[in-house]
């Protein structure tokens, strides 16, 4: 087990170092393909919905291109690429609240690529009475400061989602951050901000799934 566990930890970290020089870095956030073919991040702290809501959103047509962990990049025209990122999600049993969630193939799943047209900041939760979404441009302060701490997690030598192995030598990753990476998140975080961005609130997975595909067959 320690030898997998270590092989694991030195595989993630060359291959990130090589996404990054590809103008790539993994993130945490779900992400889908639109029926137009042009991608959508669902960013959200744990326990918010992106997984539920993504599940919903491959029910009414779309595409998963990777949930709770998804590839950034940035085309060589300057345009951000969402690339497939993991093909399986961690869904909880309704009837074993207490067991470990199972993990489960997702369905349709991007092949390659999409453009990012569309970042949602996600909450669900049922206290909500019903579905909204707010606009986040021009975006605040405290949100670029998210996007950095997002697009910084890994490069920075912490893992996203936090967990997995644990110990000596196996919790962060190793530091890869440079001022090179710096200045090319800012404006990574810059092209995402002239995409759509928006906030939404959602009382339940199917609420919010049918307020994003009614809004993306509206553009």
């Amino acid at each position: 087990m320690a030898a997998s566990d270590t092989l694991a930890y030195v595989t993630y970290t060359a291959l990130e170092r090589v996404r990054q020089q590809q103008s790539k870095l993994t993130v945490h956030a779900t992400a889908l393909i639109a029926p137009d073919g042009r991608a959508v991040l669902l960013l959200g702290s744990k326990a918010a919905g992106k997984t539920s809501t993504a599940l919903a959103l491959a029910e009414r047509g779309w595409t998963h291109a990777g949930d709770d962990l998804v590839v950034l990049g940035e085309s060589g025209e300057g345009t951000v690429e969402v690339w497939p990122g993991r093909p399986t999600a961690a869904v909880r049993d309704p009837a074993r609240p207490l067991a470990p969630k199972p993990q489960r193939a997702l369905e349709p799943f991007a092949a390659g690529p999409g453009p990012l047209a569309w970042v949602v900041r996600l909450a669900v939760h049922p206290v909500l009475v019903t579905a909204s979404l707010t606009p986040a441009l021009p975006l605040s302060v405290n949100e670029r400061l998210r996007l950095h701490e997002m697009l910084a997690r890994y490069i920075s030598g912490l893992p996203t989602p936090l967990g997995g192995v644990t110990g000596v030598p196996y919790g962060p990753v190793w530091p890869l951050d440079t001022p090179a990476l710096a200045r090319w998140r800012s404006r990574l975080i810059a092209a995402m901000a002239n995409c759509r961005f928006e906030y939404l609130h959602a009382p339940s997975p199917e609420t919010a799934a049918d307020l994003l595909t009614k809004e993306a067959e509206a553009r």
